[in-house]
């Protein structure tokens, strides 16, 4: 599945989760991992009323791996969490790593 066919699916279920958590409390995390093509990512979630959102998966296998850079993602999330979702962010969670410190 690609092109159209996959971005009209995915429009389809942003708005399926928009629609279940406008206006709602929200808390963010991220993580950073190597996916199974060994990549490293960072995915950032949302979690509403006990159920948890994929929110942005970035690929930063050629980004500098710093706190900086980390919180430079962070922050880019919170405001597409904020303004696609429509959620209201109270609080923001990731493991303690010397990166996730400067969170």
């Amino acid at each position: 599945m690609s092109g159209q066919v996959l971005d009209n699916k995915v429009r389809k279920v942003e708005n399926k989760v928009r629609q279940k958590v406008r206006g709602k409390l929200a808390t963010g995390l991220c993580d950073r991992w190597k996916n199974i093509a060994k990549t490293s990512v960072v995915s950032s979630l949302m979690t509403v009323d006990t159920i948890p959102y994929l929110v942005q998966t970035h690929n930063v296998m050629h980004d500098a791996k710093t706190g900086d850079h980390l919180l430079k993602l962070v922050l880019e999330d919170i405001v597409l969490m904020e303004t696609k979702y429509g959620v209201i962010l109270i609080a923001w969670c990731t493991d303690d790593s010397p990166d996730g410190k400067k969170i």
